[in-house]
């Protein structure tokens, strides 16, 4: 698909999203977020876009026990604290999503349920189709450890080494409340102090025209029962359902080791999208191909940078950046040979990327 796809009507939005679909792996995880403007930064938890960790580094840990004192949670852990929340409007690290595409069109073409409907009308909306390979259950130790971590700051290296803020993990949804439940709601953890936002090969955009909002609000509330009533609601069997999503869950143990091995596998599909990316365009001129690969670089060298500010790397853990090394080299040399299969006389800094 094309990095921006734009709808004519719901049900080119249906077509659109299963074509989509079509093109991810059978077994990955897709899941969706509408956002009602399109916004030169997207997908940014308000912890973020507020900084508040700035403020104070236990920042998190500390509204969270507040909100116990204050008996606004009761989750059993400071993950599903945290989701609770999320969903009470207070800031945090985790970033909405839906397993259900036409919930996030409402999203998409719904402001706030606290302004007006209509407030945003003038704007194009957007809808994020991320794909996923796997998935971590909100109550498994490896995503609590993970996320007591960075509430207690108890391991240092996440947030000293920012490299592992591109291991972003999707983290499946806890029936805790209605809205979760109307919603079919999920959330997608960002680690660290700092905003890295999800690469682009992690998902597709769809643009949601402005004029079409009002007639989308429509047909969602008369033909699918959709609406702010029904999105902000203030056990079926789930047998098959839970069997078929255990499957997909993550076992490896929590571990800076483990961290890094997920580097290595972000790295190789970034190249990947980039050389499908740049390979797939019809025409390209020399100057536009070489602007592009210097963006490619840019972000390359900064991966190579945070690796090299790796601290205190145990022998357990030497094996495992050697390997992230030689794949990272691995991965520069395809990435050239693909673009000198298009202009040979195409400049690229092999030895200022690689190790």
């Amino acid at each position: 698909m094309s990095d921006e796809v734009v709808i004519e009507s719901l049900s080119d939005y249906i077509n659109k999203i299963k074509m989509i679909n079509s093109e991810f792996e059978d077994d990955d995880v897709i899941v969706y977020r509408g956002e009602n403007q399109v916004y030169p930064t997207p997908c940014v938890p308000n912890l973020f876009r507020q900084n508040r960790t700035k403020e104070n580094y236990f920042f998190e840990k500390n509204l969270l026990d507040e909100m116990v004192a204050n008996k606004l949670t009761d989750g059993e852990s400071y993950l599903i604290k945290a989701v609770d929340a999320q969903h009470g409007g207070f800031p945090s690290r985790l970033l909405d999503v839906t397993y259900d595409c036409l919930v996030a069109l409402y999203f998409a073409i719904t402001p706030s349920y606290k302004e007006k409907e209509n407030i945003d009308d003038d704007k194009n909306g957007v809808v994020y189709v991320f794909d996923f390979e796997n998935m971590y259950c909100p109550i498994a130790t490896n995503v609590k450890e993970l996320y007591d971590g960075i509430l207690e700051r108890k391991e240092e290296w996440l947030f000293k080494d920012t490299l592992f803020q591109y291991n972003h993990k999707f983290v499946d949804h806890v029936l805790a409340n209605n809205r979760i439940i109307a919603q079919k709601g999920a959330v997608i953890l960002f680690q660290g102090d700092g905003f890295s936002p999800i690469p682009k090969y992690g998902f597709e955009k769809i643009i949601i025209p402005s004029h079409l909002k009002s007639t989308l609000r429509e047909d969602l509330k008369k033909l699918f029962g959709i609406y702010t009533g029904f999105i902000y609601p203030e056990g079926d069997n789930k047998v098959d359902e839970i069997v078929n999503k255990s499957i997909k869950f993550n076992p490896a143990p929590f571990s800076r080791k483990t961290e890094i091995e997920l580097i290595s596998h972000h790295i190789k599909k970034y190249i990947g999208y980039n050389i499908e990316q740049i390979t797939s365009q019809k025409e390209i001129d020399s100057f536009r191909l070489q602007s592009q690969v210097i963006e490619v670089e840019k972000e390359l060298k900064e991966i190579k940078d945070r690796i090299l500010k790796l601290n205190h790397i145990s022998s357990d853990e030497k094996e495992v950046v050697d390997k992230l090394k030689s794949n990272f080299d691995i991965q520069i040399d395809e990435f050239e040979q693909a673009m000198q299969c298009i202009d040979n006389n195409l400049t690229i800094d092999i030895d200022f990327l690689k190790f």
